[in-house]
């Protein structure tokens, strides 16, 4: 049986927004996933997880090598920029090392990337934050902290 990179990319992808949403629990938020937006394309989209207490919204991306994830970020922040939200979290991930506990993809060569992503939002009048998926745990605490939970 011959696998395609894409599907690869999906299986691992699906996986990150799995521990992702496992954090998610392990905190205590509440949360919907795949949750439906009009897109920049005016088409309909899907916003991983919103944290509903406190109206954030969280993109997951994988990278575990070369291939076509680090193209995808502006869209994604673009996407965040649009989603009716207070806040929006970019989690950038590499299931192979979070699996291997071996650097990940985001520190070594997609460093360039993480560096755009952080730059490009910092210099962006929306509130848009780009985490890195091993810093992601105490970031959601923080963040949550510093926000009232919405009634």
């Amino acid at each position: 049986m011959i696998i395609q990179g894409g599907s690869i990319a999906n299986k691992n992808g699906s996986k990150l927004e799995l521990y992702v949403e496992k954090m998610l629990i392990l905190l205590g938020l509440r949360y919907e996933k795949q949750v439906k937006y009009a897109g920049i394309y005016n088409k309909t989209s899907k916003m991983d997880f919103l944290l509903t207490d406190y109206n954030i919204a969280v993109e997951v991306k994988n990278q575990t090598g070369g291939g076509s994830v680090i193209e995808k970020i502006p869209y994604a922040i673009e996407s965040l920029e649009q989603f009716p939200s207070d806040i929006g979290i970019l989690v950038l991930g590499d299931v192979k090392a979070i699996q291997n506990l071996q650097e990940s993809f985001w520190d070594t060569r997609g460093r360039g990337c993480y560096e755009y992503a952080k730059n490009r939002t910092k210099n962006s009048s929306s509130n848009v934050a780009v985490v890195k998926y091993s810093n992601l745990y105490e970031y959601l605490q923080n963040c949550t902290s510093e926000l009232k939970v919405e009634a």
